[in-house]
Parts: structure tokens; C-alpha cells; sequence
């Protein structure tokens, strides 16, 4: 509603002629185009605004000199819209242009004309910039995340903005133009509005609260579900927890990441009592994370989102395959980046990291050194190098600064790596990969990696790769496996690999998920957004 009430006002106010001509206002400008602000407020772009102005020999971008452009009021209309976005419209000056709109209005003067023009220019460059490629710097706010934003040139923009005259469709055409980010800005909104009136109440029961159960502890949990759209409002009402209760529960469950087991038990009522407001804001930071992707990913690409424990496999905007991945532990992060599938390895051996080595294996064979046999561990002198004899090493005094040595795995059964890893070199040494633990795969919490990548269904993926290559078929792809040789397989073309950090994402079928902020990168972003 505001919207459209500054809307009304300020298309009354553009009809409003001034009476600074551009030879009055051009002194104005050019005295206020090198300062830092304008009043109390802070000009973000001031070296863009000193060249933008004096381009354009100090003449006014929103006036004729006369009167405001339509461009003026359009803008001004514009800034509210923001708030839609999860972003605080006074960023971009909205108070004080309101104010002097209507000073302009009232009483014109070339100070206010200049003062105008040069606020409503920062404010279109910091809303264009803001909506290109997000308002926060990803470096600043989440040290792991690692992929290139768009390159944002917000003088260029103003300028074809200007030349179009069609401000807000340039405002809007910035906007990740893909239906996820849609639907989680509508599901934002809902959000906002519901937590506004109060949200949804806090449960109070002490878990476990089971199937069959009756009272009035199943009667708050109706209401609970009903305001968020898990149970239908007809079945508000009721003391006992039935079938269809244990369905909206289930729901619940599965759309937060948690164990589907229809039973309302600690974490369950952990998550039913996070307050809308809190799911606003976590909703917030994820918008904000797809304005720092790309805007193109590829018409083929592997996305992974790290807090889900997910793969897809995306031709054509279509998810054609997904599965569940494991992914690094709390002290050994997935970093989010971006790389380039390029090759394939079957039965590949695993070369050790050192400080896995030391951290992880060195224990396990100073209690029996007889583990490298057991495992397909080699010991060599460096990474390529002489092979060792294990036996002849005193295990008992190495250790983190001291181990001169280099562990290889063998291909095989028992190799770390499974019976094929997926390639896309970077500099963080993170993969997908195969593994001979798929039973860990079962558990809805994923994180037992150390950086690289598990996934559920290696086979179905290298095969969809391979497409069009001799390895396509099942039959030539087992017989490769069987070899047991470790062989390098290319793939026919690169393809782009996503790994992404989504808290909270909306499904194609409109339901809204959440999951714990797996390494918690949403509280900085949260208060950087503020």
C-alpha cells in the first residue's frame, strides 16, 4: 500500500513546474557532484557521480530544467519496491527524496533541483548495482563462498536507463531472471506478512508427542501447522493425533530436512518454534545469495546445495537426476565455488592428503600397523616416489611435525574414493566421489566428509555424462569398472559444477524448505543485510 501512495503523490508532484532553468541548476551540480553526501546522506557512488555529471557538462539527469522527467517519479516509485526484495529501501535515500520531492514541489531552488538530481542518480546506481549482483560483498560476509558475481557497472547502467526511459523495467531486467529465486521472493513476502501479525504460536509441550496422542498439547500442534500451511485450516481442530495430523507432520518434517518420522520429538519441536520472523530474515539472506550468482549457469550443470546433502544433475532449466551427497564436517568446510567437470577417473587411487595422513590414518597404524596392508595403503617416499617398506618405519614417532612420507590407496573395494571420482580441478582439492560407506547415505544429516564430495549414485551420473562417447552403455561401462585399472575417461564436454550454500529454497511444486544452517555462514550475512 505505501507503494502506491508515494506513486499517486509524486505523479502529482512531477506535473509541478520548477523554476530553475539547467543554467541555474548546472552551478549547483557541479558544486555539489564532488562531495562524499548530500545532506546526511552518504553518496555511495561519488567518483561515478563527478564523471557522470561532468559528462554531461553539469546539466540535470531528472529535470528539464523546468520540471521533473517522468524518469523522477518513476525512480522514486521504484525505491519502495526493494523492501520486495529483502533489501531496506532507505538505502537508497528514500526518506530524504521524499522530502525533497516535495520541497521541490513547495519551493524550487537550484540547490533542491541539484540535490534532487544527485540522489535520485546514487540511489538508481546503488539499486542497480544492489540488484545485479547483491548489496553485500560475499568476501566480506562468508569467507568460503567463492564464486564470481556479475561484473556490475551501475554509470553504464544509469546511463541506458536514462537513454530508455524506462527506469524500473531496467531495475527489474537486473533481477536473477530464474523461477527459484521468484518463488522464494513470493514465499519472503508471505513471510513477512504473517510474522507482521504475529506469526505462529509457540508450542509449549514437552516432546515426544506420538501419534494417537489427545489434548490439548494436539490441539496447539493443529493450530501451529494449520498457520503454516502444513495442515489444511478445516482440520485446525481436534484432540487427537490421527492420520492426518501424522501427515502434516511428516510434511513438516520433510520440508525442514528432518527425520520423517511423524513423531513430534525435540528437533521437530525445535523447528516448529523458530518464529516467522526469524524464517523472514533466513529467507532474506538467500535471496541475497542468488543475486550473487551468475545469471547464466549453463544449459548444462551440476548444482550441489551443501545444507540440503543435494545433487541435481540440470539440462535445459530440467532436473534429470538427483541424489544425496555427504559433505565436508564442521572442521573441514565444503567451500561454495564454481568449477569445470573435465574428466573422470575409474578405480582411482587415493593419494592422501598429509594432514588426513597425520590426523586421521597415523593413529589407526600405531595401533596396528598392519591397517596399510588390510586398507591397499602404500607408503612412498614423496608423491611419485620410492616405495616403502612399512614395517621398516617407526610409526610410534611420527606426527604432525614429523611425516616425511606420502600414503597412497589401491584401487579396490575398500578405496576411500569408491570405484570412480568426478573431476573439476580447483584449488580447494574438492571432488565428487564414489564410496564404500553408502549405508551413510540413510541419515538425513550429511556432514562426515573432509571437504570432498560423496555421492549416492555415481554410476548414473557418469553415464549421463558419457553420453555419446563408447562408455555410454551400461554393459561398456561395468566392463571398464571391472578392470580394475585405474584409467582417466574425458569428458565429450566440460560441464560447469555449482557448490552453492541455499539455507532455504521453494521446490518446483511451490513447497518452501528450510534447513540448518549447516556451518553457520547465515548469521553474518543476516547482519550485514540489517
Amino acid at each position: 500500500m505505501i507503494r502506491f501512495a508515494f506513486l499517486f503523490s509524486f505523479i502529482a508532484l512531477l506535473l509541478s513546474p520548477a523554476f530553475a532553468a539547467d543554467n541555474e541548476i548546472a552551478p549547483q551540480l557541479r558544486r555539489v557532484s564532488v562531495a562524499r553526501s548530500v545532506g546526511t546522506e552518504t553518496l555511495r557512488y561519488s567518483s561515478s557521480l563527478a564523471r557522470f555529471y561532468q559528462d554531461r557538462q553539469f546539466q540535470p539527469a531528472w529535470s528539464d530544467g523546468y520540471q521533473l522527467l517522468p524518469s523522477a517519479a518513476e525512480l522514486l516509485a521504484s525505491l519502495p519496491a526493494a523492501a520486495g526484495e529483502g533489501l531496506d529501501p532507505r538505502t537508497y535515500h528514500l526518506f530524504v527524496l521524499t522530502d525533497l520531492f516535495q520541497r521541490f514541489s513547495s519551493a524550487p531552488t537550484p540547490q533542491i533541483a541539484a540535490e534532487l538530481d544527485l540522489l535520485l542518480s546514487d540511489a538508481f546506481m546503488s539499486l542497480s548495482s544492489h540488484y545485479l549482483n547483491g548489496r553485500t560483498v560475499p568476501a566480506q560476509v562468508d569467507r568460503d563462498w567463492h564464486i564470481p558475481r556479475e561484473q556490475a557497472d551501475p554509470l553504464r547502467m544509469l546511463n541506458q536507463a536514462l537513454t530508455s526511459g524506462r527506469i524500473n523495467d531496467s531495475l527489474q531486467a537486473l533481477l536473477p531472471p530464474v523461477p527459484a529465486y521468484a518463488a522464494l521472493r513470493r514465499a519472503w513476502q508471505d513471510l513477512q506478512l504473517l510474522a507482521a501479525v504475529g506469526g505462529w504460536p509457540r508450542l509449549t509441550f514437552k516432546p515426544p508427542l506420538r501419534p494417537g496422542a489427545s489434548g490439548a498439547e494436539v490441539v496447539a500442534l493443529r493450530q501451529r501447522l494449520v498457520v503454516s500451511g502444513d495442515l489444511p485450516a478445516a482440520e485446525g481442530q481436534g484432540e487427537i493425533f490421527d492420520t492426518g495430523l501424522e501427515a502434516a507432520v511428516w510434511r513438516f518434517q520433510s520440508r525442514h530436512g528432518l527425520l520423517a518420522d511423524r513423531i513430534v520429538g525435540p528437533q521437530t519441536l525445535a523447528a516448529l518454534n523458530v518464529p516467522a520472523s526469524e524464517r523472514a530474515r533466513q529467507l532474506a539472506v538467500n535471496l541475497e545469495r542468488w543475486r550473487w550468482l551468475p545469471r547464466f549457469f549453463g544449459e548444462r550443470h551440476l548444482r550441489v546445495n551443501l545444507p540440503a546433502f543435494h545433487l541435481e544433475l540440470i539440462e535445459n532449466g530440467e532436473s534429470i537426476l538427483d541424489m544425496r551427497v555427504i559433505v565436508g564436517r564442521q572442521l573441514r568446510q565444503t567451500p561454495a565455488f564454481v568449477g569445470s567437470m573435465t574428466y573422470l577417473v575409474l578405480n582411482p587411487y587415493w593419494e592422501v592428503p598429509r594432514n588426513l595422513a597425520v590426523l586421521d590414518l597415523i593413529p589407526k597404524i600405531q595401533a596396528d600397523v598392519g591397517y596399510l596392508d588390510k586398507n591397499g595403503i602404500k607408503v612412498f617416499t614423496r608423491p611419485g616416489g620410492t616405495l616403502l617398506n612399512p614395517a621398516a618405519i617407526n610409526w610410534q614417532q611420527l606426527g604432525a611435525g614429523n611425516f616425511p612420507y606420502h600414503l597412497r590407496q589401491d584401487p579396490g573395494p575398500k578405496n576411500a574414493l569408491g570405484r570412480i571420482k568426478f573431476m573439476f580441478p580447483n584449488r580447494y582439492t574438492v571432488y565428487l566421489h564414489d564410496t564404500p560407506t553408502p549405508k551413510l547415505f540413510e541419515r538425513e544429516e550429511r556432514s562426515f566428509s573432509s571437504g570432498c564430495i560423496r555421492i549416492e549414485k555415481p554410476f548414473a551420473l557418469a553415464q549421463l555424462l558419457l553420453r555419446g562417447t563408447p562408455l555410454a552403455s551400461p554393459a561398456s561401462f561395468d566392463a571398464a569398472l571391472q578392470d580394475a585399472v585405474s584409467a582417466v575417461v574425458l569428458l565429450p564436454t566440460p560441464v560447469p559444477v555449482y557448490l552453492l550454500y541455499f539455507t532455504a529454497w521453494v521446490e518446483v511444486d511451490g513447497t518452501l524448505n528450510f534447513r540448518n544452517d549447516l556451518y553457520k555462514r547465515d548469521h553474518r550475512l543476516a547482519a550485514a543485510l540489517q
